[in-house]
């Protein structure tokens, strides 16, 4: 009664037949007091109840509630925490991975992309572990094929090489019978001498490629020995740009490309006419050989080309000695330079052959 004794004459005053209020008199807890008229026997029902009783049980709920709603947040973050380290992150490395396989950077694939990365005991990293011991299988795979075509292209490249040689000495040698049939000693002697020179060159095997300027020597004493066998039906033009002499390039690509311009070029009745020029065009090294002879027909132009873009100019080596000289310097060139190798082959019957070779540029 106490609670609400403040607040009893109000009730009364009050029309209404029942309401609720809240009391706080004598500085206690709120309590809650709801009353009702009963006008038939003129009686007030009164109840009070302390509103910390009533809300007891709801707070409780409450904060159980926001207990409840932070260990589940925890127990979310720690999830997501668990699939980012355990699915999310290591499958991003993987795709990481994978789009640098797909480039061919095997390396950077297997030692940048995925260092670090642990495979979980899912599927995931079953994926992962399969993709590492398959990029090492393809690296294993790619370096042996890499090797092996090494080895491959090095031994067509000697075998070309060998071809060469001989096929010049059985010529040399025949012209320098004729010349002692005909007791032409003096020029036997010359012959003699220049072809020393030859094969003291040739045989220098500490490398594939050698000094223009030396290669040019090696084509003026070759020169000689053909202008002593053939007299007045062979003249040779040189033409030799400024400053070209230290460039390198590949061995003995000349001497079959000469001799094969000289061989057709005697077939012209006025004699053979040769050509020779080297010139520096941007990054590339452009070596002329130039003859009068009987010209190539437009097919056989475009089956060389063929078969220079197609890379099968190799198969010189089975051909047999008939095609050795423009072929073989082709061949050779296409071996050592790859895609980095260009000619040029004009040519039309009865006007003559020009081969251009154009050479990537490598100065001592």
């Amino acid at each position: 009664m106490a609670y609400f004794r403040a607040e009893l004459a109000g009730i009364r005053k009050d029309r209404r037949t029942g309401g609720k209020l809240t009391s706080t008199a004598g500085g206690q807890e709120p309590h809650l007091i709801l009353y009702r008229k009963i006008k038939n026997a003129d009686w007030l029902l009164i109840g009070e109840v302390p509103k910390y009783e009533l809300f007891q049980k709801m707070q409780w709920v409450q904060h159980t509630m926001v207990w409840v709603g932070s260990l589940l947040l925890v127990l979310t973050i720690g999830a997501a925490f668990w699939l980012a380290s355990g699915i999310a992150r290591p499958l991003s490395r993987l795709a990481g991975a994978m789009r640098q396989a797909e480039r061919g950077n095997f390396a950077k694939s297997e030692n940048e992309v995925l260092a670090g990365t642990r495979a979980p005991p899912n599927e995931v990293g079953y994926v992962i572990t399969v993709f590492r011991n398959m990029i090492a299988r393809l690296r294993f795979l790619i370096e042996t094929e890499f090797q092996a075509n090494m080895r491959r292209k090095d031994a067509e490249y000697k075998a070309l090489l060998m071809q060469i040689n001989p096929h010049f000495l059985y010529n040399t040698l025949e012209a320098i019978g004729s010349l002692s049939a005909q007791k032409r000693s003096d020029e036997v002697i010359d012959v003699t001498e220049r072809l020393g020179r030859m094969l003291r060159y040739s045989l220098k095997a500490d490398s594939d490629l050698a000094k223009l300027s030396e290669e040019m020597a090696y084509i003026r004493y070759y020169v000689a020995i053909m202008s002593i066998r053939f007299g007045d039906k062979l003249r040779v033009e040189f033409d030799e740009g400024e400053g070209l002499g230290e460039t390198r390039i590949v061995k003995f690509i000349l001497q079959p490309v000469v001799e094969n311009a000289i061989k057709f070029g005697l077939e012209n009745q006025a004699g053979a006419r040769v050509r020779i020029a080297t010139r520096k065009r941007g990054a590339r090294l452009e070596i002329e050989v130039a003859d009068n002879g009987p010209g190539m027909s437009a097919e056989r132009i475009a089956e060389l080309r063929r078969e220079l873009a197609g890379g099968t100019m190799t198969e010189v080596l089975s051909a047999g000695d008939q095609r050795i000289g423009l072929r073989n310097a082709l061949a050779r060139c296409s071996l050592y330079y790859g895609d980095r190798f260009d000619a040029a082959i004009e040519s039309r019957p009865g006007e003559g052959t020009s081969l251009i070779f154009k050479l990537p540029v490598k100065e001592e």
